[in-house]
């Protein structure tokens, strides 16, 4: 389960702020996060990411699941 009240990373990944966070609709333990020029992709049963998408060259701000499909994953940045 997502911790974020504890000091201890649960779980480590991004190099920076998380700035978006997305629950799976189909499938409850899948969530996506994105910062760091990265989005990534986690079971919340493991402590290292599924995915890791190769970095952008601009910030991601926000990360959604498809409502209707069970699979794509729509990452939205910010050119600086």
């Amino acid at each position: 389960m997502l911790d974020f009240e504890s000091s201890d990373p649960v779980n480590a990944g991004h190099h920076g702020p998380v700035y978006g966070l997305a629950r799976s609709p189909f499938y409850p333990k899948m969530f996506a996060s994105c910062g760091d020029w990265t989005a990534r992709v986690w079971n919340e049963d493991l402590r290292t990411p599924l995915i890791t998408t190769a970095y952008h060259t601009a910030h991601l701000t926000a990360v959604r699941w498809s409502p209707t499909r069970c699979c794509p994953l729509h990452d939205i940045f910010i050119e600086l």
